[in-house]
């Protein structure tokens, strides 16, 4: 349960998190792991983001967030190609985004970099699973890539720019089965 009485669950989505829950939610997803592209995807969204409509070149941006040229360039080309991102060639030419920060979801972001949203290979395509005509938690596993990916549309680039309210703690042992949880609760001043 999260700090504000939000629980993860079905109830969760059906009722409209608050910021706290989809960020609660975000951080158990990325616990499962996004990938490292993703995760430099962020920074070079955050970064055009602090830019507002200036255009910026791939040096420039790839300098002022400490990811490789190379990567920053291959990530631009991708969030061109889904909309996210706008190009203009020339002298005075760069990047820069092609949306406001409050109108791209954190899902979009994925999406442009790893496809479809998914936690499983069933839950974004069927047929690609030998265990799938016999899977028993197929439905299950659809079921939570489906509230996950629903807590990463409802975040926005700007809402994950902006400085948290409060530290995520991690508690080793705390979870279940003895695993790593995560506290949303406030320190003591």
């Amino acid at each position: 349960m999260a700090s504000d009485g939000c629980l993860v669950s079905h109830e969760l989505v059906s009722s409209g998190p608050s910021p706290t829950c989809r960020l609660y939610l975000i951080n158990c997803l990325l616990m499962l792991k996004i990938s490292k592209l993703t995760d430099y995807g962020t920074l070079v969204m955050g970064g055009l983001a602090e830019r507002g409509n200036e255009f910026v070149s791939t040096a420039e941006l790839a300098e002022a967030i400490g990811v490789a040229q190379p990567t920053v360039a291959k990530l631009l080309k991708m969030f061109t190609r889904a909309g996210l991102v706008e190009s203009l060639r020339g002298q005075q030419g760069g990047y820069r985004l092609g949306v406001a920060p409050e109108q791209i979801s954190v899902a979009e972001i994925i999406q442009a970099v790893d496809g479809p949203l998914g936690l499983t290979e069933c839950s974004t395509e069927s047929g690609i699973c030998d265990q799938e005509e016999h899977c028993s938690v197929k439905v299950n596993w659809q079921k939570i890539s489906r509230v996950v990916a629903g807590a990463l549309q409802q975040v926005s680039l700007a809402e994950l720019l902006r400085p948290a309210e409060q530290p995520l703690h991690y508690v080793p042992g705390a979870g279940a089965s003895g695993s790593a949880a995560i506290d949303l609760r406030q320190e003591s001043p």
